[in-house]
């Protein structure tokens, strides 16, 4: 392979993966690679707003999605009438689309796929290589970590995250029911009598719950979740890194989310 095309897609964690794994795999063979960046239903803000890429990567190059990108560069589906794919078919000789990743029966098996063509093509939307270090190729921008920071400055020594997934996760409302919550929060203030509660929700419900029960030890973002916009996605970024600093995370079944602020600090998530 001479040089990787990416297209990130799903949601905040799937492509932060997505971006750090190509970006590793290549930076680790020398391969040059561009990175698509598309905003859609789940995702309403570009790259650029949220995220800087490393200074210590070379021959990365990270793009949000122009007008004309949509055309040819776009995920092939009934909206955009599958027209994207005519001008893939031309421009790479190996093409990689989200149904192909599913056949693979470790993630790893798509790197023999990456040697059947000089320019490769990828739509992935989760971890696919690990090396050390490779969350840091990209980090919150100024402004967000800024916001981070006023977030978490009164956090206690021993504080808890809390991630409830709720509104589009199915397995995450039947695996993870909120009593699994408070019966973990409730064992944590009587190991831990000063315990705090950081909690990352996307049901107002559920916060309001653990506002009641739990008072003045819980902590929380004062909006509502919205991925649709650039102020939602901003929140979910400061929210993620806000789990990343506490002590340990209590997280949602199936959810790359949680999986994901954990792996930022490598800090216990219990599921």
């Amino acid at each position: 392979m001479d040089k990787l095309t990416l297209i990130p897609i799903g949601g905040l964690a799937n492509r932060i993966y997505a971006i750090t794994s190509a970006i590793a795999y290549c930076q680790a063979h020398s391969i040059p690679l561009k990175i698509v960046w598309f905003k859609d239903w789940g995702m309403g803000a570009d790259f650029h707003s949220l995220f800087k890429l490393s200074p210590a990567i070379k021959d990365v190059e990270i793009k949000d999605g122009k007008w004309y990108d949509y055309l040819i560069l776009d995920k092939p589906r009934r909206k955009n009438f599958w027209f994207p794919i005519l001008w893939q078919m031309i421009a790479f000789d190996y093409r990689i689309y989200e149904k192909d990743i599913y056949r693979y029966k470790t993630p790893q098996d798509i790197f023999t796929d990456f040697e059947k063509g000089k320019f490769v093509y990828l739509i992935h939307l989760a971890k696919f290589y690990d090396a050390s270090d490779m969350l840091k190729a990209v980090e919150p921008n100024e402004q967000i970590q800024a916001r981070i920071m006023e977030r978490i400055k009164n956090f206690p020594d021993y504080t808890v995250g809390i991630h409830i997934r709720r509104t589009d996760n199915i397995a995450s409302i039947q695996h993870s029911p909120l009593t699994f919550f408070i019966e973990n929060m409730e064992k944590e203030i009587r190991l831990h009598p000063k315990v705090a509660f950081y909690v990352a929700t996307d049901s107002e419900e559920d916060k309001a719950r653990l506002k009641e029960q739990f008072k003045e030890r819980i902590i929380t973002s004062p909006y509502k979740a919205n991925r649709s916009t650039s102020e939602g996605i901003i929140e979910a970024i400061t929210e993620m890194y806000a789990l990343k600093s506490t002590q340990k995370i209590y997280g949602s079944y199936r959810s790359s989310y949680s999986i994901l602020a954990a792996d930022l600090s490598n800090i216990p998530l219990i599921i």
